[in-house]
Parts: structure tokens; C-alpha cells; sequence
């Protein structure tokens, strides 16, 4: 009775060996794809392109990185592992002069980030009625949302389509957001959304 169910064990192990290779090919496709998007993306803006060292079991690793506005800002394919499972995002990170005191973030408006942050401290919002119902805004410190994230800065982030995170910290400004980023129109966006933070409006004298 063995021998005879032996064949279908191994055709049974053809087939998830089969399905495993290929879901490799499609990924290692797609990754390749978005490389050369990258690629393209820095080129025709003068930004510059990077594949950084590696070990092979962890995938290729890659960033583009440039200035804008005297903001210089890094893009980078950001892996976040938790044991033996992970989860590949997009990270852009920009430097430029103080924005904050101490740390603000910036979190989706959904019911998955109020659970989360049950425990802590309240969100503080702009009086943005847009930006409020889209995002909520946890600052550590005395730094007030609205002058921070100014107008021109909650139209821009209100632009991006993902953003699961929006950190100030000093001079630095992190945004990432799940998946790696295949659209050129979305990468600048987020440059966009990223530099326009540091462009603070100029308050007249006397005000």
C-alpha cells in the first residue's frame, strides 16, 4: 500500500517545489523591475542610484539619494524583520534645518492606529478638517501641530496615497509606507511632500 502512495507524495512535493520557484521568479522579477524604475527615476532628475552590498539570502538592498530646496533626502527599499517573517517597505528620509523640539509622528487615521495608541498619549489635531479625518498627530513635546505641519505641508501629505508613518525628530523627517514603491509619480510626491515640511512660511513681522 506504501509503494503505491509513494508516487503521489512525490508529485506532491514537485508541485510545491514548483510553486515556491516560481513565486521566487515573480518576485525577483518584479524587485528587477522596480530597480531599473528607480534607476530611470534618478537619472532624469540627478539624483543617484545606488545597490548597496548585500548578503544573497536577504535580497538586494538599494537606495536613490539627492538634494532638492537644499534638502538633501535618501529613498531606500526598507526591510523589517520579526523573526523569521517580513515586511519590505519604502523609506525616504530628509534633513534640513530644526523643525521640532522633541518628536512628532504622524499616523493613518484609522482604527488600528487609535488602538494602538490607546494607552498614550492623545493626538492633537490641526483644526484641518482634511488632513484631521486622514491623519492623527502625536507631539511629544510643546510643539504645536499646526505650525509644524503648515498649510502647504498637510496639502502635500494629504497628496500621498499610502503613508503609514510620518516621523520629525529635530532636523529629520521619516516617511515609510508598506511595499516597495513602483510608481515615479508617487517617489515624487513623497520628495515633494518631504521638502515642502522644511518650506515653513514666513510669519510678518509684529504677528
Amino acid at each position: 500500500m506504501l509503494a503505491v502512495q509513494e508516487p503521489w507524495w512525490i508529485v506532491y512535493a514537485v508541485l510545491a517545489l514548483g510553486v515556491g520557484g516560481g513565486a521566487v521568479v515573480w518576485a525577483s522579477r518584479l524587485e528587477a523591475r522596480t530597480i531599473e524604475t528607480w534607476r530611470r527615476f534618478a537619472t532624469d532628475r540627478g539624483l543617484r542610484f545606488v545597490i548597496d552590498p548585500s548578503p544573497w539570502y536577504r535580497g538586494k538592498s538599494f537606495h536613490l539619494e539627492g538634494e532638492v530646496r537644499g534638502i538633501a533626502f535618501r529613498i531606500e527599499k526598507w526591510v523589517v524583520r520579526r523573526g523569521k517573517n517580513s515586511q519590505v517597505y519604502t523609506r525616504l528620509t530628509a534633513s534640513g534645518p530644526e523643525l521640532v523640539e522633541r518628536e512628532l509622528s504622524v499616523l493613518p487615521n484609522h482604527f488600528g492606529t487609535r488602538l494602538a495608541k490607546l494607552f498614550a498619549k492623545d493626538a492633537r489635531p490641526t483644526g484641518d478638517e482634511a488632513f484631521d479625518a486622514k491623519f492623527r498627530v502625536y507631539p511629544q513635546g510643546s510643539d504645536e501641530p499646526r505650525e509644524v505641519l503648515h498649510e502647504a505641508a498637510r496639502a502635500k501629505l494629504c497628496e500621498l496615497d499610502r503613508l503609514d508613518e510620518l516621523v520629525l525628530r529635530g532636523g529629520t523627517v521619516t516617511l515609510r509606507w508598506f511595499r516597495l514603491e513602483r510608481s515615479p509619480e508617487k517617489l515624487q510626491r513623497a520628495i515633494e511632500a518631504a521638502v515642502t515640511l522644511f518650506a515653513r512660511p514666513q510669519v510678518p513681522v509684529g504677528h
